[in-house]
């Protein structure tokens, strides 16, 4: 969105080295500040986990945080809400062992897919219509700008309309559907998603 460069560096590597680079990490807290898992951003010797924490540095720090602390505490929210929304959605797959890959439970998780999708995934996406439409004609979340909450909304539909199109289809959402094609449209974030940075979707 903002066109700040970086470096991904697990896109880089295969998966064995990854997570061979993670276990290092996590044995040498020399840089004094622990972390559990991925995603990670390091900024010079400055290193951050989790992702709305990362989100609201970054916002912050380039400018996709309201000023107003009203706001941010309203935005903050929304962002703790799409996480939430992952959080169910992603042990929805992995129901059986959380730990393990889903390819290898496919039959113990499918259940547990449905009754989600068809149940808690349709109440969170009403629950982000609502917020739209409560932001009063506005294009995004909490005010009139793009905040670090919209990042975190708009990969909650993308990985939505991915895992579930025939649900996501056929629910009426229609300010969560405009809004979704409206940030995508948005130059330096289409450029993204039509690029190889842009890892795509997996059930896994």
């Amino acid at each position: 969105e903002l066109g700040v460069p970086y470096i991904d560096v697990y896109k880089k590597l295969q998966w064995e080295d990854a997570v061979k680079v993670m276990a290092q990490r996590k044995a040498d807290d020399s840089e004094g500040n622990p972390i559990f898992a991925p995603p990670v951003i390091k900024r010079g010797n400055f290193v951050l986990s989790q992702t709305t924490a990362i989100l609201q540095y970054l916002g912050k720090l380039y400018g996709l945080a309201p000023e107003n602390a009203e706001k941010e505490a309203q935005v903050m929210q929304v962002t703790l809400s799409a996480s939430d929304y992952i959080t169910e959605a992603r042990l929805s797959f992995h129901h059986h062992e959380h730990n393990l890959s889903y390819f290898i439970q496919q039959a113990e998780t499918a259940p547990f897919i449905e009754k989600f999708k068809e149940g808690r995934m349709v109440q969170w996406l009403n629950y982000f219509e609502r917020v739209l439409i409560a932001n009063k004609g506005n294009d995004f979340v909490i005010g009139d700008k793009m905040t670090y909450g919209d990042i975190a909304l708009f990969q909650c539909l993308v990985a939505t309309a991915a895992q579930h199109p025939e649900k996501w289809n056929q629910l009426d959402l229609p300010n969560l559907k405009a809004y979704k094609q409206r940030i995508e449209k948005r130059p330096r974030i289409a450029a993204y998603l039509a690029s190889d940075r842009c890892l795509p979707q997996s059930d896994n």
